[in-house]
C-alpha cells in the first residue's frame, strides 16, 4: 500500500469519527449517557488493553462534551485507568468543566470521595480544585487530606502549598507527624521517598513563607 493511499485512508477515517461524534451528540440527553457510562464500564472489562485505551480516550472526550452529573462521575472513573494518555484526556477535560461548572464537578469529586472508587482516580483531582481556586478550595482539600490511601493525601498536601490559602497552615499541621512514606518526584522529576510529614512540613513553609 503506498504512504499516499494511507494517508488517504486515515482522512476518510477521521471524517467518518466526526461524522459519527456529531450524530452521537445531536442525541438526546436521555439516551446518550447512559450510553456513554455504560461504554465507560465497558471499557474497564475489555481484555484488550490496547482497545480499553483508544476507547477510554474517545469517552473522555466525549463525555466532556456532555453536561451533566453522570458524565463528571465518568470522566473521574477514567481517571482511574493505568493509562498516562487516558488519564490525561480525562483530566483536561474535567479541569474545563471545574472552569465551567464548578458545582457541578465538585459534587461528583463529593461522589467520588464517599465511594469505594479507587484511589489512582482521586491523585489528579487535588491539583484541579487548586488550579481553579474556588472559595471552597481549602474546603474541599480537607476531604483529601482525611483519605486513607497515602498517595492521595501527598497529593492533597501539594495541592493545599499550589493554592496558597494561609489557611491551609491549619489544615496541615495535623499531617506534621505523619510516617507514611510515599514517593514524590523532585526538581530533577525523579522519584523519592518521603514521609506525609515532611510533605506537610514542607508545605507549611511554604504558606508561612507566602511562596505557596
Amino acid at each position: 500500500m503506498s504512504l499516499e493511499k494511507s494517508l488517504t485512508e486515515l482522512f476518510d477515517a477521521e471524517r467518518a469519527a466526526l461524522a459519527a461524534e456529531d450524530r452521537l451528540l445531536a442525541a438526546k440527553p436521555k439516551d446518550l449517557v447512559p450510553l456513554l457510562a455504560s461504554a465507560v464500564d465497558e471499557a474497564y472489562r475489555h481484555s484488550d488493553h490496547e482497545e480499553a485505551s483508544l476507547r477510554l480516550r474517545r469517552l473522555a472526550l466525549l463525555c466532556g462534551q456532555v453536561e451533566g452529573s453522570e458524565t463528571a462521575d465518568a470522566l473521574i472513573k477514567i481517571l482511574g485507568f493505568d493509562d498516562p494518555g487516558v488519564r490525561q484526556a480525562a483530566g483536561e477535560e474535567l479541569e474545563e468543566r471545574a472552569y465551567d461548572r464548578y458545582a457541578e464537578f465538585a459534587r461528583s469529586v463529593d461522589r467520588a470521595l464517599d465511594s469505594s472508587i479507587d484511589p489512582t482516580a482521586l491523585l489528579e483531582l487535588p491539583h484541579i480544585i487548586s488550579a481553579v481556586g474556588e472559595p471552597s478550595a481549602l474546603l474541599l482539600l480537607r476531604r483529601f487530606l482525611a483519605h486513607s490511601d497515602a498517595e492521595v493525601v501527598a497529593e492533597a498536601i501539594g495541592a493545599v502549598a499550589e493554592l496558597g490559602d494561609p489557611n491551609g497552615i491549619a489544615a496541615l499541621r495535623p499531617y506534621a507527624a505523619d510516617k507514611r512514606v510515599v514517593s514524590v518526584a523532585d526538581e530533577e522529576d525523579e522519584d523519592i521517598s518521603a514521609t506525609i510529614g515532611q510533605l506537610a512540613e514542607d508545605a507549611i513553609e511554604l504558606l508561612q513563607s507566602g511562596e505557596g
